[in-house]
């Protein structure tokens, strides 16, 4: 028996008695679909198992079956999250980590929950610029929690330390950026102070740390970071590191307002 259309390459599948069925186009799509309807039914039936699991108390049938479920859909986060969330109830912090690890890595819009639970699991690995990496990820997810960000700045506070091996200047910049946003001025400027060890280079670390200094009173540094870079490299350069920007910051915050206006005034006076 031939079911076959010479214009495309056959699939063939062998029949009760023997003999050859080639399929195409359609009937190929229609098998793809089936599978992945088959995938998605186990995946739903081991899912829905574990919660149900887990309701009774018993995590470790639940995890198994949260794992079962994800050999038929890994790319499945929600079924991801409640496994991390079984494995920690049941006090298996190592495999938790790992597992929230795999989702991420598998997942670029993994849950926020997900990424700080894998970024424990890379400082516990000593991984660090992939850790600082993923951490500046959660925190600039919409969903992000206090909780959460409170997770991530410990972290930070581990990573700057040196606690979980080096990181980049690049990534102790994005570090101090993301401490200074969430109000942390004193962390930020020793993240802005790791960063320029690493690469004396760096400008917008270079100016990241004048803006912090300056909102906490420490004005006359401030000034001479600020006339240093504008010297090193350049009104245009200074401008774009951010270094204008952040004056106007602090004067819309009401911090720092005259020596804001002032550095603004001497180094950019036509803005």
């Amino acid at each position: 028996l031939q079911l076959i259309r010479t214009e495309d390459p056959p699939i063939s599948i062998a029949s009760a008695r023997g003999k050859r069925i080639v399929f195409r186009d359609r009937a190929k799509e229609t098998i793809q679909a089936a599978r992945r309807q088959v995938a998605a039914f186990y995946h739903n039936t081991g899912n829905n198992l574990g919660t149900g699991l887990v309701r009774l108390d018993n995590l470790d049938r639940a995890i198994l079956a949260y794992r079962r479920s994800l050999e038929f859909d890994p790319d499945r986060t929600g079924t991801s999250e409640r496994l991390v969330i079984a494995l920690a109830s049941a006090g298996r912090q190592g495999e938790a980590v790992e597992a929230a690890l795999e989702a991420v890595e598998r997942n670029p819009d993994a849950p926020t929950g997900l990424q700080v639970t894998a970024s424990l699991g890379l400082v516990a690995a000593r991984r660090a610029e992939e850790a600082a990496a993923l951490c500046h990820r959660a925190l600039t997810d919409p969903s992000v929690t206090e909780a959460q960000k409170e997770t991530v700045f410990k972290i930070y506070g581990g990573l700057l330390g040196g606690a979980y091996g080096e990181v980049s200047s690049e990534a102790a910049t994005r570090m101090g950026m993301d401490l200074w946003d969430g109000g942390r001025g004193e962390e930020a400027v020793k993240a802005f102070r790791r960063a320029l060890d690493e690469d004396a280079d760096n400008r917008r670390a270079h100016f990241g740390l004048g803006l912090a200094l300056l909102a906490q009173g420490q004005v006359e540094e401030a000034e001479r970071l600020y006339a240093e870079g504008v010297e090193r490299f350049g009104r245009t350069g200074a401008e774009e590191s951010g270094a204008a920007e952040g004056l106007r910051s602090l004067i819309a915050r009401g911090i720092q307002v005259e020596a804001s206006r002032e550095l603004l005034q001497t180094h950019w006076p036509e803005r």
